[in-house]
């Protein structure tokens, strides 16, 4: 008898225990983003995908770059998200910014009220007013470019016609030199990332010498040049570059 009764008072136990309720074991996710690519150049796009956010509401998202002068500046595209809180927004590396610098990509989002929005949405991105997503880390990369020119030795007057491709950053610079000075060769950057120049040698001493160009965000190979000797003539040394990063 006393084991019946035992048996009864723990079944009568068991049963009084509450359920838990659905709500305390699923967690919603919070609103956030990805970038399926993450390491672009100048001029190139890439995509922020958004996720867990409030139905059909309007979002930001602001791309964060280091400027050529070292200041922060920021880029924003807009949008609406679907009928499930997400949404995908490409973004444009601008000529601005810097590669190897800082630069990342975050997303916010202008929720309605609690009461006009879907009880299926996740909590926090039902608060009224607005919610901020993760940050995600974007590495700009340096492009590479050819620079060419149609000699590659000549005495002091020839003339060089000097080209290069894929100058990205809206600024370029060539210069003929050697390690003892170098002169601005002058070229015109067009849209197509493409620039063109042409320099006539001027009367140095004879050696080795190279032609180069710097884009902020392109990097070149350098093309040598020798100059030969020009009989009878009194070569002078060229300057110091004025304003040249190589």
């Amino acid at each position: 008898m006393r084991l019946r009764r035992v048996i009864v008072a723990t079944a009568t136990l068991g049963m009084s225990l509450p359920l838990a309720p659905a709500s305390a074991v699923a967690r919603a996710a919070p609103f956030s983003i990805a970038v399926p690519d993450s390491e672009v150049k100048l001029e190139e796009t890439f995509t922020v995908n958004g996720s867990n956010a409030c139905a059909t509401a309007p979002y930001t998202v602001t791309f964060t770059y280091t400027k050529h002068d070292g200041g922060t500046a920021t880029l924003d595209a807009s949008g609406t998200t679907d009928g499930d809180g997400a949404f995908s927004k490409d973004v444009t590396v601008p000529e601005a910014a810097t590669p190897d610098q800082d630069a990342s990509v975050e997303a916010s989002v202008t929720c309605a009220s609690a009461s006009q929005t879907s009880t299926s949405q996740p909590f926090r991105a039902r608060q009224a007013g607005g919610t901020t997503s993760n940050t995600v880390a974007i590495t700009i990369q340096v492009a590479n470019g050819v620079l060419s020119t149609n000699k590659a030795q000549g005495r002091a007057g020839t003339a060089v016609h000097v080209s290069g491709t894929n100058c990205l950053g809206n600024d370029v610079v060539v210069v003929f030199g050697n390690n003892g000075g170098a002169a601005n060769v002058a070229v015109t950057l067009r849209p197509d990332d493409t620039f063109s120049g042409d320099y006539t040698i001027p009367n140095v001493p004879p050696g080795p010498y190279f032609f180069a160009a710097s884009c902020p965000g392109t990097d070149y190979q350098d093309r040598a040049f020798v100059v030969l000797v020009t009989p009878g003539s009194t070569p002078r040394p060229l300057p110091r570059p004025v304003h040249f990063a190589g």
